[in-house]
């Protein structure tokens, strides 16, 4: 699972809150402060390998797998504490060791037809959303106020836009077409993409025009106007080594959209 581009020492993955810890990639010296943190699930944790190679200064992943960092929404599955994980993450990015958060997630997880999720309103039980809409317009609208909190307490904040996805696993399957056909065939539609995450568009209008708040993709780095791709022909090599998670080592090249907000503590 998410321990192939993520060491599993680090992992959250289905930890109750007093279980919960970072792990930090020391560039400043022992007992350095992370200066950079990284919040989300396994979608913020397959970054990891590019910030190991690249990133000059500290960066702290606070990381959950399979629980996007939506504020009050708990996943209603056994063994998932996500809506503690989430609290204590933008906790994280508001203190005082943090001065840029990036923030990274399968949104499809929560806001699509996914896992079950429910909303903890304030003084009241968590209510499962009547409807996906109204779903959607909860997650868009704790995530608003999460980001609103920590550019108010002087963060940079980096969201990254939804990449593709497969419905199989893209390395073995790129593996059969080289043997039986010689050549990569598989593609995604890029459509589908555009689809997948539109409902997070008020998110990023809500704050297009914040001078700390940044919207980054690696969408045009992947897609043109039709297709996706899911093969490096340079490296070659796949993009995804399963079904939507990044190959360590192509995102350890490709993935300089982060280069901008992890130099010297601003």
């Amino acid at each position: 699972m998410h321990e192939r581009y993520f060491p599993d020492a680090c992992s959250n993955y289905k930890k109750e809150a007093s279980q919960l810890k970072p792990c930090t990639i020391d560039k400043g010296g022992q007992g350095a402060p992370a200066r950079v943190l990284v919040i989300g699930d396994s979608h913020a944790e397959h970054f990891y390998a590019w910030f190991v190679q690249h990133s000059p200064r500290p960066v702290e992943f606070f990381t959950a797998a399979e629980c996007p960092p939506v504020p009050r929404l708990e996943r209603l599955q056994p063994g998932y504490h996500c809506q503690d994980y989430a609290q204590l993450a933008w906790a994280r990015a508001v203190s005082a060791g943090v001065d840029t958060v990036i923030v990274s997630a399968r949104w499809a997880t929560v806001g699509l037809a996914g896992a079950p999720y429910c909303h903890q309103a304030p003084g009241a039980g968590c209510v499962v959303p009547g409807t996906l809409a109204a779903k959607q317009a909860l997650i868009v609208s704790e995530l608003k106020q999460a980001i609103a909190t920590a550019l108010a307490a002087g963060k940079t904040v980096v969201m990254v836009d939804d990449s593709p996805e497969s419905r199989v696993r893209v390395a073995e399957r790129l593996a059969r077409e080289q043997f039986w056909y010689g050549q990569v065939r598989l593609t995604l539609p890029a459509a589908g993409v555009v689809a997948q995450g539109g409902w997070l568009e008020p998110v990023f209008d809500e704050f297009k025009s914040a001078p700390r708040f940044h919207r980054v993709s690696l969408r045009a780095r992947l897609c043109d106007a039709v297709r996706c791709k899911v093969y490096d022909e340079g490296l070659k090599r796949p993009v995804f080594f399963d079904e939507s998670h990044f190959d360590p080592l192509w995102i350890a090249q490709q993935a300089d959209l982060f280069a901008a907000f992890v130099g010297p503590a601003r």
